[in-house]
């Protein structure tokens, strides 16, 4: 079970957007399981930033969204000089990692900011939908971070996996 993660913006925009193609049901999970304080979130002031800019700083989402970052169970974290610092690392490396044909593209500063927060504060795993991001889970590029799409496993959501035998 994952007592510490990290999102993307990427996810709470699924959320808010009521993104089809995207697990909602898991998100929705995890969202509870912080509410219930089964797991902790850490979240950068980049997905702040960006989901204030997208959302409008007085609309219901962003409401939503302020409401969300107070729970004792979410770690609001501020860009400091350690992460501005480990993100200029992650854009290096993300760049020798184009280079060498593991990403297509490159890694994008707020990305960068993101992963690196969440490498720092020793999250368990960084919720992300950016095929570049994946694209470099458990890798030397990041520090050997996780980084996967939510999704239900055996483990964290038990009555939520197809049991077929």
């Amino acid at each position: 079970m994952f007592e510490l993660i990290c999102w993307d913006t990427c996810v709470f925009l699924a959320k808010f957007k009521r993104e089809s193609d995207k697990p909602l049901d898991v998100i929705d999970a995890y969202l509870e399981r912080v509410r219930d304080a089964e797991t902790n979130m850490i979240v950068s002031v980049i997905c702040a930033a960006e989901i204030l800019d997208y959302s409008g700083s007085k609309s219901r989402h962003s409401s939503k969204f302020q409401s969300f970052v107070k729970d004792e169970n979410v770690i609001l974290v501020n860009v400091d000089m350690r992460v501005a610092r480990l993100a200029a690392e992650f854009r290096e490396k993300g760049a020798a990692a184009r280079e060498q044909g593991v990403i297509k593209k490159g890694f994008k500063a707020a990305d960068a900011i993101i992963a690196a927060t969440a490498s720092l504060y020793k999250a368990e795993v960084l919720h992300t939908f950016d095929p570049v991001l994946c694209g470099l889970s458990e890798t030397e590029f990041v520090n050997g971070l996780r980084i996967e799409p939510p999704s239900f496993d055996d483990e964290d959501f038990p009555l939520f996996v197809n049991n077929e035998n």
